[in-house]
């Protein structure tokens, strides 16, 4: 468990320093492009006959897991034509962008691991954690905290 949250705590950091670095429009289109993504996955009817793997249940996730991130390259690349959020704020406000847009995109990357594919111990999670995303209000908060950040983050532009 603790390596997990090292693990979790060094990609916040290299994602908060690509955004801050490079501009936010990568991220802003990472988790813009997670949305579609999940519905077209979830009603995508041949996900079965798309299953390579089917030895265990790790490898059915990451046949299952295929299949999603060619759902996300898809909307991805079609997010990327569509947001046009690359301002870049110096100092503190732009560090605080990169790192919420950095913590968003973990946050739905948990999202993805705990509700859309099938395989919940991928992390090796506390209890805590694992019962809050889990649950329905963790599936809330985690897929709608995101979208907040957005909201809030462009809302201030315009």
């Amino acid at each position: 468990m603790i390596s997990f949250n090292i693990a979790l705590i060094v990609v916040i950091a290299l994602l908060t320093a690509l955004s801050f670095y490079k501009g936010k429009s990568t991220l802003f289109s990472l988790i813009v492009s997670f949305y579609p993504a999940a519905v077209l996955y979830a009603s995508f009817p041949y996900k079965a006959n798309f299953i390579l793997l089917k030895a265990n249940n790790e490898q059915i996730f990451y046949s299952l897991a295929i299949i999603f991130a060619v759902f996300f390259l898809l909307s991805f690349l079609v997010a990327r034509r569509i947001v046009h959020s690359d301002g870049m704020r110096s100092g503190v406000v732009g560090f605080l962008d990169a790192l919420f847009l950095s913590a968003s995109v973990v946050v739905l990357t948990l999202v993805l691991c705990f509700h859309v594919l099938p395989y919940r111990d991928i992390y090796n999670l506390g209890a805590q954690f694992q019962n809050f995303f889990s649950s329905s209000l963790g599936y809330f908060v985690s897929s709608f905290a995101p979208m907040f950040v957005l909201y809030w983050m462009t809302g201030r532009r315009y």
